[in-house]
């Protein structure tokens, strides 16, 4: 019983951590210091702003933009505990660095902000390590993200009549390209753990 608690202790905790920071930051931002924090965004190829990198995923425009973000998030964080606890924060702070960094570097003029890159990334990692490690249950987490979050598809395309123009398709194409590499190199580390546990010697 005291490890059930004890599970279900770190899974809030590891979940809910991150949503707590966003949920702080839109409140300072948006109470006491109006917009301020909008500055702090990833502007590409801006060597001054490179700090954006860490930021922008903590930083909303909006009601809706935040609601809409940390919903998305923290499924995808307990998804990622309960199915790759071992990796969590490795893919979390991974992903979420590699994609500011791609954003910082591909992305087109303005200010980019939130958190879709993490959540794009992390969908991808989730959806394609199941396959690459082909275990039963990482398999069924891939196929429970690819038709729960099929949607996320459209924000990988440039504007059309059924999606805002300040997207960042930028943001999004960054976090899958990193939910990949991230999805290939703990698939690499996971193999070659459970090489090295066959090659062992048993008593």
């Amino acid at each position: 019983m005291k490890d059930i608690f004890k599970l279900l202790k770190i899974t809030l905790y590891w979940t809910t951590l991150p949503i707590f920071i966003i949920v702080i930051v839109f409140g300072i931002d948006y109470l006491f210091l109006p917009a301020t924090f909008k500055s702090l965004g990833i502007i590409p190829r801006d060597f001054s702003h490179l700090s954006g990198i860490l930021f922008a995923p903590f930083i909303h425009a909006n009601l809706n933009h935040l609601v809409g973000n940390i919903i998305s998030l923290w499924t995808l964080l307990l998804l990622l505990v309960i199915f790759y606890k071992r990796d969590y924060w490795f893919v979390l702070v991974v992903t979420t660095l590699l994609s500011g960094l791609l954003t910082w570097t591909i992305a087109s003029v303005g200010i980019h902000i939130g958190s879709s890159g993490v959540i794009y990334g992390l969908a991808a990692f989730i959806v394609l390590s199941g396959f690459i490690q082909k275990r039963f249950l990482q398999i069924s987490a891939s196929l429970m993200v690819f038709f729960a979050y099929r949607y996320l598809i459209t924000g990988l395309f440039p504007p059309n009549s059924t999606l805002p123009d300040d997207i960042s398709y930028s943001s999004h194409w960054s976090g899958v390209i990193s939910g990949i590499a991230v999805a290939c190199i703990t698939a690499y580390f996971s193999h070659k753990r459970r090489n090295n546990l066959a090659s062992k010697p048993h008593d």
